[in-house]
């Protein structure tokens, strides 16, 4: 996968996370595919991870994740991206509060043929 490519893949991810798109978001990953996130823990498979993306949209409604400058090395990626979000719904066993959370991190990556193999979100 040439630098362009990854470029491209994450155009398309770009524009899926600003219509807060799940299915979108999923087609980029393998069916076989690992997510290891600090709010949904280990997601395997591409329909628990549509199913994580749902529940994301559904407990920050107006998520908005806005992706910076990639790093590319071969198959793995890296990206510093920020958030900013509204809690609306049930999170960890907390009622929506209304409260408005912005925060950064960095999205790793495994890419393989084209679409995402593995991905650790440390936020």
């Amino acid at each position: 996968m040439t630098r362009i490519d990854v470029a491209e893949l994450f155009t398309r991810r770009e524009e899926a996370w600003r219509r807060r798109d799940p299915a979108r978001l999923t087609a980029d990953y393998l069916d076989t595919a690992i997510v290891l996130s600090p709010i949904f823990g280990q997601v395997q498979g591409r329909a628990a991870i549509e199913t994580s993306y749902r529940s994301l949209f559904e407990i920050f409604p107006d998520w908005d994740l806005r992706g910076e400058a990639l790093i590319v090395e071969d198959t793995k990626v890296a990206q510093h991206i920020r958030v900013a979000a509204t809690h609306r719904s049930e999170l960890f066993g907390i009622r929506g509060t209304g409260k408005k959370i912005e925060f950064e991190g960095v999205l790793l990556f495994q890419v393989n043929g084209g679409q995402i193999a593995y991905e650790r979100r440390i936020y």
